[in-house]
């Protein structure tokens, strides 16, 4: 919507949210990664990120198939694609386009080619992942001129 985000280092924000480790909302995760996604990017930006977002999903069910959580992954689609949602997902994002204020370049102009989440950094991610996401995006941010 074009509005300016700032960074306050010495903010402190408190969360209601206690991280168990169990992971038992995963499927709320994964829903909303993607509502986000296909709400908000225009449809050219979707094509061009496609290979990554192809990688990171092929990456999340590696993910999931390793913690057990394939249910939870099988139901984040049913969610996502059950036609109550559909509809749904259709309006916010018609009405989140023609909010739009600012072009995806802008929009995209902090993104990195990598997974910076500490806990994540390490192995497949870190030493396959992250150069290949990374020397991807370098690429591809020149693509993304809308």
């Amino acid at each position: 919507a074009g509005y300016a985000v700032l960074y306050e280092p010495r903010s402190i924000v408190y969360h209601k949210y206690d991280f168990d480790g169990t992971l038992k909302h995963y499927h709320l995760l994964e829903r909303n990664r993607w509502w986000l996604i296909l709400t908000y990017y225009r449809w050219r930006t979707l094509l061009v990120l496609s290979p990554a977002l192809v990688a990171m999903e092929l990456g999340q069910w590696l993910f999931a198939l390793n913690r057990g959580l394939m249910g939870q992954k099988l139901r984040s689609y049913r969610q996502l694609l059950s036609p109550a949602n559909l509809r749904w997902l259709k309006q916010a994002r018609r009405r989140a386009q023609q909010r739009r204020a600012i072009s995806d370049r802008t929009f995209m102009q902090s993104f990195t080619g990598t997974i910076d989440a500490e806990p994540m950094n390490r192995g497949l991610v870190r030493y396959v992942a992250n150069p290949l996401l990374g020397a991807y995006w370098a690429l591809i941010k020149r693509l993304i001129f809308w």
